[in-house]
């Protein structure tokens, strides 16, 4: 039985052993190659040498197949003391890679800890350099408290309020330091001299307003030094202290010309603001050196003013109000706007002065305080009563045209100039229109001279129908 092995097996041998030898044909054929080799009888003489040939080939087959036997043997036994040997390497690699790793994982925990105490050294030397900062600072604050002590109970304004505004920026960086024994005993002495500080500040300023005469130049610099410890104190204290000078200036101003007063009449609105243009004049002379520009007391007092004489007028108004006259009530209304425009103007010259020095200190000029607002804000009482005002200028027409249209003759020149060709009533009516025209633009109220316009027109248009009616008949 002939052994077969696969095609692809066949395919293997051939490329590992190649040979010519038909032996080695994968498709042998003992009996086709014994006929090739002994094609005929006469070939049958060589087979003795061939079946030698034959044996010698065995034979060396044979010797080869034991010395291969043998060689695979010694292969073998080497093999397995190399395999051992492998073993034991790959043994001794992985005990050095163990050997590695552990290293490499102290090595890994020594960074660790060495960034630790890193962080820790950094961490506490920011600490400690906070620490000293705030040592410092509080050190600074506690001898700041004592001089500003000493410049209190000295009254010496303008040195405290520099020390005062120290003591401010230094309490801000204790803030988060509220709990701590020294930082409150600190914060309850600045409080402490800051209420005597403002007592002694509203004192000296009552002080000057109980005297009598122009205050000494002496008193006007410390209270110009107390001037700068308000501004210190906090805009709260500023405030108050504006609201004391108004009091004190304007209490004369709401004894006379409160409703009901000596000059508290509708007629007598003008002299109000002849008072408030001589309290002006009076307190440049006196008292604008004493408070500090940016306080703008002039603007600030003249509001309290605009305030006060709106409630006033606005009183006196309900008062009146089946008895006004529209003759004192568009005067009143005129002074006053003419008034509100006068301060606004004053004011606005005063402060483009001031955002001149501002832009030469490099401040913003977009701060400036114009005082626009001060237009309207006393006249803006009298819209509820322009109705009345109408009113009485459409009886007022009315009354004239009906005088006219009694007295006119209905008579014209048929020749002549152009202006005796017309009515006498029409001229008289035109001049009383003119006449109430300029009363109502004098008002400056838009709403007011639209309503003007439709009385306009209902006695235009009555005076035409009078005379469509007398040319009809």
């Amino acid at each position: 039985m002939t052994l077969q092995f696969s095609p692809a097996l066949e395919s293997a041998l051939a490329s590992l052993n190649p040979s010519s030898d038909p032996l080695d044909e994968p498709d042998f054929n003992p009996t086709a190659h014994i006929n090739k080799l002994f094609p005929s009888e006469d070939a049958l003489a060589r087979i003795d040498s061939y079946a030698t040939e034959l044996e010698s080939t065995l034979t060396a087959l044979d010797e080869e197949v034991l010395r291969t036997v043998r060689a695979q043997t010694s292969a073998g036994a080497a093999a397995r003391r190399d395999l051992e040997a492998g073993k034991a390497a790959m043994g001794e690699l992985f005990t050095k890679v163990r050997e590695i790793k552990g290293k490499a994982e102290r090595s890994e925990q020594m960074v660790h800890d060495i960034c630790a105490d890193i962080k820790s050294l950094d961490y506490a030397k920011r600490h400690l350099t906070l620490t000293i900062t705030a040592l410092k600072r509080l050190q600074m604050l506690v001898t700041a408290t004592e001089q500003l002590s000493v410049m209190t109970s000295e009254r010496m304004y303008t040195n405290a309020a520099d020390l005062l505004q120290a003591v401010n920026q230094l309490l801000l960086h204790f803030v988060s330091y509220k709990g701590i024994k020294k930082i409150d005993e600190q914060t309850e002495r600045v409080a402490e001299l800051r209420d005597t500080l403002r007592a002694q500040v509203f004192a000296d300023f009552n002080q000057l307003s109980s005297q009598e005469g122009t205050p000494a130049h002496s008193q006007l610099e410390t209270l110009s030094g107390a001037c700068a410890v308000v501004d210190a104190l906090g805009p709260d204290v500023r405030r108050e202290m504006l609201s004391w000078f108004s009091n004190w200036q304007f209490a004369p101003y709401k004894h006379a010309f409160q409703p009901y007063g000596e000059a508290g009449s509708l007629d007598k609105t003008e002299l109000r603001y002849t008072w408030h243009r001589q309290f002006l004049k009076q307190y440049d002379e006196l008292y604008t050196t004493l408070f500090p520009p940016s306080w703008k007391v002039a603007l600030v007092i003249t509001r309290e003013y605009c305030t006060i004489t709106r409630h006033h007028l606005d009183e006196i108004l309900d008062q009146s109000r089946g008895a006004l006259d529209v003759a004192v009530l568009t005067h009143a209304l005129q002074k006053t706007i003419e008034f509100e425009k006068e301060m606004a103007a004053r004011f606005e010259a005063t402060a483009m002065e001031g955002e001149g020095e501002e832009q030469e200190d490099g401040e913003d000029k977009a701060t400036a305080d114009t005082g626009h607002d001060l237009v309207g804000s006393i006249s803006g009482c009298f819209d509820s009563y322009m109705s009345i005002y109408v009113s009485l200028e459409d009886k007022s027409i009315s009354e004239a045209l009906t005088k006219l249209i009694a007295e006119e003759t209905w008579t014209a020149a048929a020749a002549g100039r152009a202006d005796s060709r017309v009515f006498n009533s029409s001229k008289e009516l035109m001049i009383a229109l003119k006449r109430s025209f300029k009363r109502g633009t004098a008002l400056h109220m838009s709403a007011v001279l639209l309503e003007l316009t439709k009385v306009w027109a209902k006695q235009l248009r009555t005076y035409a129908k009078t005379v469509e009616a007398r040319g009809a008949a």
